[in-house]
């Protein structure tokens, strides 16, 4: 409950004037019950008495109270849609802000802090809406049992009482349920966590060869299903809990109102009281039954609904929502232009506790406008060492420096922002062509909060930097062609059925759809898309390429190593290959074995050595020699 005033300031910030038209509609609609039967009783009694031209003001009043409560019942449904979409608006906006808010990506590696992130992402959509609903819903329960006791109390005294007494057990049986509620909430969440992602893996394209061709369909369908029935047990078990607790709460109350009518027909047989105490008798018990059962209805959801926005409210409440990004300076912790250079110093980082050391006692230097090749073996480091240049961890031990400045020291977005890398991993975007390489600086799309006047030519200069440009120009609306087939607005069929008979595909060498669904790129474009990307920064220092040429074919290798070399001569540069013919040009190679530099220097230098570097290099080259029997044109037979 300490939740209470969180949420419900969380509610009038998002939508104040909803949330009163809510509970307005909600006290008018549980009093009107209360209203009506009082006023039929009136009406009842004069008419009994033949007092007819009385009975006409409670009738009036009766159509106007009922007109009154059906208007009420209208705006409490459009105030409870417009409370869900305006606090999903807000709530979104806020938890997402958080979720980005971080230096580091981490935390979105822990499982406990995904099922977290789900739960709060439930409430964000529709459960910070839903606690409104079961509290508001609860004071119209409120209003109506209330009312209702009142008006049995000169009729029933006794009734009353009772009615009051059986109250207590129901609310008593529903915290204890909603308590059993919440703990089962958390215990299915890994159980969901892992249905959702089977789900999404047979939906998701790039999956679909693999499934079909492996046959893993049945798999992931039967532990999909398996982990859907384990979770839907525990809510059975309390559903069921609920029903036997909810049914005896029932009887109880039904046969309270059964010995007051009966006794009260007895009295109005008598001719003791009027025929419109037992009117009011039946319409009181039976708003008293129902008002109780809503009311204990409504405290049961408001449990799981809470601790709901108990998980928004840690996610959202651990860190400030981001502002506006600061401007690069020199000035307030903010890098300026990179002079001498960046150094790792006895650097050691692992990814959890329980593991092993990823990099071990890691000393480096990166001289400003030098360039420095790593390799080494799949694990060595390379790729971890590449994301704690950029922030994306910090060190446990050692530490990295910009200027002699310990990054940790340096704003994140600014540093970043003198950063341009290539992941190895990098992203694909369901975007437009321009879109996918404007997103490398975000200034350059259209729209954008500070907008670069010259957005437009920076994101063509990329691309020919990169070497996509000439793909670009084939694609159907060259920069503005979507590169995704997931927004596709109707079916294939019937886009065929639109195309006239003979007519061309959009571009040579395209599908009859790609104009108008999208275009879906090969892994050596995509790569290309992507290196344009980190090649948009005007301002950035470092620039880092983590397998730049993994998905090319050796011409095209060749032609965007050309380009690179031009490119990296101007600024400080970390190029990471397993294809050592492409960092022979690096002013140093720096060789990573089990998270140590067990040698570094030219190429040259490492050739003489003879060491680790100098064999990989050469049985990299023995597998382009021709046998010694194999004549020279024996490659185009």
């Amino acid at each position: 409950m300490r939740l209470l005033p969180k949420a419900s300031a969380e509610l009038a910030r998002a939508a104040p004037v909803a949330l009163a038209a809510r509970v307005l509609a909600a006290l008018a609609v549980g009093a009107a019950p209360v209203a009506v039967a009082w006023l039929t009783r009136q009406a009842i009694d004069r008419l009994t008495e033949h007092q007819v031209s009385a009975a006409e003001v409670p009738l009036i009043a009766l159509c106007l109270f009922g007109a009154a409560a059906a208007t009420a019942q209208y705006l409490g449904v459009y105030a409870d849609r417009e409370l869900g979409r305006r606090t999903a608006q807000h709530a979104l906006g806020r938890l997402f802000g958080a979720v980005v808010a971080p230096v580091g990506v981490a935390e979105l590696e822990d499982p406990g802090f995904q099922d977290r992130l789900r739960l709060a992402q439930q409430a964000a959509t529709g459960g910070n809406a839903l606690l409104a609903q079961q509290f508001i819903g609860g004071a119209q329960s409120a209003v109506t049992f209330v009312g209702f006791l009142v008006a049995l109390l000169p009729v029933s005294p006794l009734s009353a009482a009772l009615v009051l007494a059986s109250a207590v057990p129901a609310v008593v049986a529903q915290a204890r349920l909603s308590e059993r509620r919440v703990q089962v909430q958390s215990q299915v969440s890994p159980q969901l966590r892992r249905q959702v992602f089977y789900s999404s893996l047979m939906l998701d394209p790039r999956a679909a060869a693999e499934i079909r061709l492996f046959g893993l369909g049945p798999l992931f369908r039967g532990r999909m299903v398996s982990e859907l029935t384990r979770s839907q047990q525990q809510e059975r078990t309390v559903d069921r809990a609920t029903l036997r607790v909810d049914s005896l709460l029932a009887l109880l109350t039904g046969a309270v109102s059964a010995a007051a009518l009966l006794v009260t027909a007895a009295r109005v047989g008598q001719g003791r009281e009027p025929v419109g105490d037992l009117v009011l008798l039946m319409a009181a018990l039976a708003g008293v039954q129902g008002a109780l059962a809503g009311l204990v209805s409504q405290i049961g959801g408001v449990g799981p609904a809470l601790a709901l926005y108990g998980h928004y409210d840690a996610v959202v409440g651990a860190r400030p929502v981001p502002g506006p990004a600061p401007e690069p300076s020199t000035a307030g912790g903010l890098p300026g232009p990179l002079h001498t250079g960046i150094q790792l110093r006895d650097v050691w980082f692992r990814y959890h506790p329980d593991q092993e050391w990823v990099l071990r006692g890691v000393t480096l230097s990166l001289p400003a406008e030098g360039s420095v090749a790593l390799v080494g073996l799949n694990g060595a480091g390379k790729s971890t060492l590449v994301k704690l240049l950029c922030r994306l961890y910090d060190p446990q031990l050692g530490s990295i420096t910009w200027d002699g400045v310990d990054l940790r020291e340096l704003d994140p977005a600014a540093l970043r922002r003198r950063i341009g890398v290539l992941f190895q991993d990098y992203t694909t975007y369901a975007l437009t062509v321009a879109e996918n390489i404007a997103v490398g600086e975000v200034s350059t799309l259209p729209g954008a909060e500070r907008p670069d006047t010259d957005g437009g030519a920076r994101v063509r200069a990329a691309a020919a930097a990169a070497g996509v440009d000439t793909l670009v120009a084939g694609l159907p609306d060259g920069y503005g062609t979507m590169l995704s087939r997931t927004f596709a607005a109707t079916s294939t069929a019937a886009r065929r059925q639109d195309r006239p008979e003979g007519r061309p595909a959009a571009h040579p060498g395209a599908g009859p759809d790609v104009g108008r669904t999208g275009v879906a790129l090969s892994g050596g474009q995509w790569q290309r898309i992507a290196l344009a990307r980190a090649l948009l920064r005007r301002d950035a220092d470092l620039l880092i390429l983590d397998e730049p040429s993994s998905g090319l074919d050796a011409e095209a290798e060749q032609q965007v190593h050309a380009r690179l070399v031009e490119l990296r001569a101007r600024r400080t540069s970390l190029l990471i290959s397993h294809r050592l013919s492409s960092v022979r040009q690096a002013d140093r190679i720096v060789v990573l074995r089990g998270g140590r530099i067990i040698e570094q220097g030219d190429h040259d230098a490492l050739m003489r050595s003879g060491g680790a570097y100098a064999e990989l290099f050469r049985t990299q080259a023995a597998g382009y020699q021709l046998a010694a029997a194999e004549p020279s044109g024996g490659a185009g037979r």
